[in-house]
């Protein structure tokens, strides 16, 4: 999730190759719900899926302007700032 929060704060379109934990539930999340790029299955990937994926990310302004919007609003909510405010308070309150 870390790779793909990096991704939405600075509006990178993703390619996705989802291996094992969390990935394959955040790709599909990331790729097919929220349209900020493209996933490849890990097991069927070549040289010319990955030259799709990425021939379709650099072509189809949809998966940019998706990201671009999200980064928007992530930036936005502070989120960041916000946790470390919390973490810091709950540190100096006991």
């Amino acid at each position: 999730m870390n790779s793909s929060s990096e991704a939405i704060h600075y509006g990178v379109p993703i390619i996705g190759i989802p291996i094992k934990a969390d990935q394959p539930l955040v790709a599909h999340r990331i790729c097919e719900e929220l349209k900020f790029g493209v996933r490849l299955d890990p097991f069927e990937i070549n040289s010319t899926n990955l030259q799709n994926a990425i021939s379709k990310i650099l072509n189809d302004d949809s998966y940019s302007t998706n990201i671009k919007e999200m980064s928007k609003i992530s930036k936005n909510s502070h989120g960041s700032s916000k946790a470390a405010e919390l973490i810091f308070n709950f540190m100096n309150s006991n």
